[in-house]
């Protein structure tokens, strides 16, 4: 690799700016790769010159240390940068190079930082970390590979770049998930951030906003949907939700962008840390309890199960009933969901229906072939909780639909009393003859 080629790579496409020893030993790191430096990495130095002198012999003088209370490298004027990128300099000094120059050198960055983590020094010392939070470890062995921190920050960064037209399966396939997590959590300074060990790639991805890298690890995977109950966010959908990473969103739910008939699907949903309402929840029900029918379209199409319990024992037909959201469950009843299914408290979707006044929902329900004879845990059906809400009609319907109309609830009262308590004379005639 052409030193000042691999210097200005790191120049114009890091994900941030380098640090005069962080930028030594990125390119000591590329360098090592074609075997063009000593194998070892180079001791740690903050000498002002000599960090001077190896900017400027690598970048043929076209870069500089800035004079900063945190100095970081930077060509030595922004024409520079102009005459590599917009003035098509970068083909004139090195007439050979890709087309796609910027996604390459994306690749040659990930490679470096490749290099760098599995460098045997380094891995040892990963080894020997202290579990648990430690300053004084962290400033140990940053200021031994400066480059360290960078690399395990960046690397998914910049595959995530050049997965763009570079195939990144292997890469991902091969990836050191649980040492990148014990050192990501090591330079991470918001607890709340960390991962579990038990974290996977995809959830991590997810929640960095990667993907290319996400469409990249859905091609060799079929299950994506299973929760990391430790972790933040549980789902990898709700961790991409969260950062406001449409792309991220779209890419998991395999679908080309956020834009779906018109319509953003993640209208809303933007930055949204507390996201209390997903909370025991799974993708689906969320999506159902809200309402998002294209979020809901989606996802039914990637396999997941349809009739799966969220923390809350509850499926996404019984949310998407609980809130009257009719589209969604015309949805899944088409989809085939369970239109019977109990919660922990007995509930059918149905019964949320009533419980919540939906008096549209319950008649598509009823419609759909609900069991209208299911008791929930008050030993209340359908047709007791209709009457008991004022929906005359639908009690008319239950009832013409062949509800029991002789069942008590557990304060031992029968349709009947409830409808001679609320005064619907006519139901209780249409009683008193079922009866």
């Amino acid at each position: 690799m052409d030193s000042l080629l691999l210097c200005i790579r790191w120049i114009l496409f890091a994900e941030r700016p380098l640090q005069p020893e962080e930028f030594r030993h990125a390119l000591w790191s590329g360098l090592s790769l074609s075997k063009l430096v000593d194998s070892q990495i180079p001791a740690a130095t903050r000498d002002k010159n000599s960090l001077d002198k190896v900017v400027i012999s690598y970048s043929k003088g076209l870069a500089e240390i800035t004079k900063s209370q945190h100095p970081t490298v930077q060509f030595i004027h922004e024409s520079v940068r102009d005459f590599l990128l917009k003035d098509n300099g970068l083909h004139e000094l090195w007439p050979g190079m890709e087309t796609d120059w910027e996604i390459s050198s994306h690749e040659n960055l990930k490679q470096c930082c490749i290099s760098y983590l599995n460098q045997p020094s380094v891995s040892t010392s990963i080894e020997s970390l202290p579990p648990g939070p430690n300053s004084n470890a962290r400033e140990n062995i940053s200021t031994k590979f400066p480059f360290l921190k960078y690399a395990t920050q960046s690397i998914l960064y910049h595959a995530n770049a050049a997965a763009e037209v570079v195939v990144q399966n292997e890469f991902l396939s091969e990836f050191p998930i649980v040492s990148w997590i014990k050192m990501n959590n090591h330079f991470e300074k918001h607890t709340i951030r960390e991962y579990t060990l038990a974290a996977s790639l995809l959830y991590i991805l997810a929640d960095k906003g990667y993907p290319n890298l996400v469409r990249t690890w859905l091609k060799d995977h079929s299950q994506w949907q299973i929760p990391i109950h430790r972790e933040r966010y549980r789902y990898p959908l709700f961790a991409a939700l969260a950062s406001g990473n449409n792309e991220t969103v779209a890419a998991l739910l395999n679908t080309a962008s956020s834009m779906m008939n018109g319509t953003d699907i993640t209208e809303g949903l933007k930055n949204r840390k507390d996201l209390k309402e997903y909370k025991n929840r799974t993708p689906l029900s969320w999506a159902a309890q809200e309402g998002r029918l294209d979020i809901v379209t989606l996802l039914l199409e990637t396999g997941l199960v349809i009739d799966e319990s969220d923390g809350g024992g509850r499926t996404g037909l019984s949310r998407a009933a609980e809130n009257g959201h009719e589209a969604v469950a015309k949805l899944l009843i088409e989809k085939g969901a369970n239109i019977n299914i109990s919660d922990g408290s007995r509930s059918t979707a149905l019964h949320h229906a009533l419980q919540n006044r939906h008096e549209a929902m319950a008649r598509l329900l009823i419609e759909k072939g609900a069991d209208i004879n299911i008791i929930d845990e008050s030993r209340s059906t359908a047709l007791h909780y209709a009457l008991g809400n004022g929906y005359e009609a639908v009690a008319r319907l239950l009832i013409e639909k062949g509800a029991d109309v002789n069942m008590s609830d557990e304060s031992r009262s029968t349709a009947l009393h409830h409808a001679s308590q609320n005064g619907y004379e006519a139901v209780v005639r249409l009683l008193s003859e079922r009866s």
